[in-house]
């Protein structure tokens, strides 16, 4: 046997590849029928190799597809990490936490300085005469004054919208349900939850603020509670108490109707897809450097016209508490009208393609929808209800002044 193995060790050396075959593994074909060497051979090799090479490759694209799996959750979990350090943060020091966030706030609009801020709470509308005779802060009593009638007409719309639901659901639910079941029901149910958190963020007391400063904006946010931000800028563009209604009135609705935690979850689904499809680069990175920025344009254009829907819907929601609480809504329209005379030099020169980042429908269009929506959303629609609200605001005329509706009479005060 061992003579046999050197035989065939030299017959190797010494012979070329199809003669070592045809001596080698002639004795195979005779004993066991294989067929001829053109065929048997390679079948033998080969099927002795596949096997392997398709477990090694069924097992890749598990792992690759685990591996593409748990980025989502990686994403999650690091966001998850940083929303419980911030509760955690506002439980030790809220008011620290508070000043922090209130400072950013004040750097996006360029406030230079506390001296430029001037606020007022609601039970200084009525306990404060005398701030209306201090520099700016009769600006700031008219705020408080058409907020506070905005904010009260909002908790009522919201109040009424959460009984309607919860009316709806009872009627659906058998007669015998207990209670108890029915207000898990209840729990369980998004509106009811939706109408429940805009409760919670419209009642207690609310602070006005007016920030000096020469960028245009008002705006209410979910991360500093209870609190509505106007700029000088912004009161400029604003010549009566009307226009000044609608304004707050769309920003008030933008908290009750959830826009600030739908744009988070939203950016966080976007973030979240934009990690997985650079995970999915084959050459290792070259891809994902090319594809970086057209990534964030389109993440950019997908946010921005989610926003243009919110500002729609928070004009439809808005021209309704500026009726409720007996405003002039046709008038009020008109503030949006100097806003598209005072753009239309910058939108002559923008192209096409960047209008799709804008994050507001061009202001034409909202105050030819907004004119349209005074016809049905009016003071005369709430007839009851501004009889009472006239009532009131008289008696405050009658405790701090006329408020002025003419914006040349408001600000030659502080010239």
């Amino acid at each position: 046997m061992l003579l046999a193995r050197t035989n065939n060790r030299s017959l190797i050396a010494n012979t070329s590849s199809s003669r070592i075959c045809r001596h080698v593994l002639s004795p195979i074909w005779r004993t066991k029928n294989v067929g001829p060497p053109s065929q048997s051979l390679f079948r033998v090799s080969f099927s002795s190799s596949i096997k392997p090479v398709e477990k090694i490759s069924r097992w890749n694209r598990v792992a690759r597809a685990v591996r593409y799996t748990r980025i989502p959750f990686l994403v999650l979990s690091v966001y998850g990490l940083g929303y419980q350090q911030g509760i955690m943060d506002d439980i030790r020091d809220p008011k620290r936490t508070r000043e922090a966030i209130l400072e950013q706030v004040l750097i996006s609009v360029d406030v230079q300085s506390r001296d430029n801020v001037y606020s007022i709470n609601d039970d200084e509308i009525t306990s404060s005469p005398l701030n209306s005779f201090r520099p700016r802060m009769q600006d700031v009593n008219r705020i408080a004054t058409i907020g506070r009638s905005v904010i009260r007409v909002a908790r009522d719309y919201v109040k009424n919208q959460l009984e309607e639901r919860a009316r709806l659901i009872r009627a659906k639910l058998p007669n015998n349900m207990p209670e108890q079941q029915c207000a898990i029901i209840l729990d369980n149910d998004s509106e009811v939850q939706k109408w429940r958190k805009a409760t919670m963020q419209l009642n207690g007391s609310w602070s006005y603020i007016l920030l000096d400063t020469h960028i245009q904006n008002a705006f209410v946010s979910e991360i500093l509670p209870k609190r509505i931000f106007v700029t000088t800028a912004m009161l400029k563009e604003i010549y009566n108490d009307d226009e000044l209604a609608l304004v707050l009135g769309h920003e008030v609705s933008h908290l009750v109707l959830g826009h600030v935690s739908k744009e988070n979850a939203f950016d966080k689904i976007l973030i979240t897809l934009e990690v997985l499809l650079l995970s999915l680069d084959p050459t290792e990175g070259f891809l994902s450097l090319a594809f970086l920025s057209g990534l964030a344009t389109i993440r950019q254009g997908l946010k921005a016209a989610r926003s243009r829907e919110n500002e729609r819907e928070a004009d439809e929601l808005g021209i309704k508490f500026a009726a409720m609480a007996c405003y002039d809504t046709e008038k009020a329209a008109t503030v949006f009208r100097r806003m598209h005379q005072d753009e239309e030099w910058a939108v002559r020169v923008a192209s096409r393609f960047l209008r799709f980042a804008d994050t507001h429908p061009p202001s034409i269009e909202r105050f030819e929808d907004l004119v349209e929506a005074s016809r049905t959303e009016n003071a005369a629609s709430y007839p009851t209800h501004c009889v009472s609200v006239r009532r009131k605001m008289m008696t405050l005329q009658n405790l701090f002044g006329s408020t002025s509706s003419d914006k040349s009479t408001t600000y030659q005060r502080h010239s």
